[in-house]
């Protein structure tokens, strides 16, 4: 398993909201307005491509103090999953009339 953490020191997110923040355009200050603001996707995104993977994931947040977002995920063995991924190929070749690869 691997760990990644991700910190930031801003305003941090209330308890309330802590569940929303992963939905789709969820913003938790919607009266906030910064030079550019966000589209309110990018969470989502994460949450989908976090799953995909099978990764565990959170945040720990405090007001006004800031949050740290995570997720763990499995690691594969790239020797291992190079051995399946050539095997894999050799099922698929055929051989020719002179029972040559």
């Amino acid at each position: 398993m691997i760990r990644i953490s991700i910190q930031d020191f801003g305003p941090g997110i209330a308890e309330k909201d802590i569940d929303n923040i992963w939905d789709r355009y969820y913003k938790v200050d919607q009266q906030h307005v910064r030079s550019s603001s966000g589209s309110g996707i990018g969470l989502a995104i994460c949450r989908q491509l976090l799953e995909l993977h099978g990764a565990e994931y959170g945040v720990d947040s405090r007001l006004q103090q800031g949050s740290t977002f995570w997720f763990e995920a499995p690691v594969c063995d790239l020797e291992e999953e190079s051995k399946e991924h050539t095997n894999s190929l050799s099922l698929g070749r055929r051989k020719n009339d002179n029972n040559t690869p």
